[in-house]
């Protein structure tokens, strides 16, 4: 690289050139010529100088992905919503039974313990059982033997 002027410095100067928007690989090889920068340069520059680009405040990347100078567009066209990024995902319905179990499992504990459909059952359960224990306990008690000396 010969010429001492900074790679977005060339690149504000190319786009006010140019009179419009560039495709980010027509824009870089002006670039590279204005600032006789060898391929083999090129190459070694060309992902420091995207980054740059990107956080640089004078140009913008437009909808149709190619570049410009800020102030010759409206916010809208270069502006693009956090949250039109979650518009495109679809709930997957690659989810199986055990997830759907597992999350309305988690759910009932995060809301304290919700009467819903299914977990009415295992409440009448708790509630007409003398001893007070679960399903689980009383299955686990058993299985260790412990069942009748409780």
């Amino acid at each position: 690289m010969k010429n001492n002027e900074s790679m977005l410095d060339a690149a504000v100067a190319v786009l006010e050139a140019n009179d419009g928007a560039m495709a980010f690989l027509p824009m870089w090889k002006k670039i590279c010529e204005r600032l006789d920068i060898s391929e083999e340069e090129a190459n070694g520059l060309v992902g420091r100088f995207y980054t740059d680009l990107s956080f640089c405040g004078r140009i913008v990347m437009l909808k149709d992905k190619t570049w410009d100078l800020r102030d010759r567009h409206k916010m809208e066209e270069y502006h693009v919503s956090a949250a039109s990024a979650y518009l495109d995902v679809e709930e997957s319905s690659d989810r199986d039974q055990t997830d759907i179990q597992e999350d309305k499992e988690y759910d009932q504990s995060v809301l304290g313990g919700v009467v819903t459909e299914e977990n009415e059952e295992e409440m009448i359960y708790e509630e007409e059982n003398e001893g007070g224990q679960t399903r689980e306990r009383e299955a686990a008690t058993e299985a260790l033997g412990l069942k009748d000396n409780l």
